[in-house]
């Protein structure tokens, strides 16, 4: 009992920084982008949005990144109970996914137009190759003399 009584501060300090430590490294690994705008991606566009409008404030910048900080325990808490209440099958489902793809999937007329011209593009390119090749080899004939 004697230990707890002249060690609680420095114990309740461990605790609170494992926990900031944990929630930092599920951020760090969680994906960054999605076009549905899941698990931290949406506090992230949040704080990019509000750190726009902070001029120089370092005061303001720091109110986003504690913000920030706070939205991204709450998604975690948020995939904790909808775990427990077994809306998903494990606590990370809402912030470990598979991202979707914002960027445009090619219509198939493009992707028949792409292999149609892909021979094309290809002697295009190894011609470029030789006349860099041959570019090199004068400027290091130049370059000897």
């Amino acid at each position: 009992m004697n230990f707890w009584r002249n060690h609680w501060f420095g114990l309740l300090v461990s605790v609170f920084m494992g926990g900031y430590i944990i929630v930092f490294l599920l951020v760090l690994f969680a994906p960054k982008q999605d076009a549905e705008q899941r698990g931290f991606v949406k506090c992230s566009a949040a704080m990019y949005e509000n750190l726009q409008q902070c001029s120089s404030s370092k005061a303001c910048m720091l109110k986003e990144v504690l913000r920030n900080s706070w939205c991204d325990v709450k998604v975690v808490a948020e995939g904790l109970k909808l775990w427990a209440q077994g809306e998903q099958p494990t606590p990370w489902a809402n912030y470990f996914f598979q991202p979707l793809s914002t960027e445009p999937q090619m219509t198939p007329e493009a992707l028949e137009y792409y292999k149609q011209n892909q021979a094309e593009f290809a002697a295009s390119m190894a011609k470029l190759k030789k006349l860099n090749a041959e570019l090199e080899d004068k400027v290091a004939k130049h370059d000897e003399k």
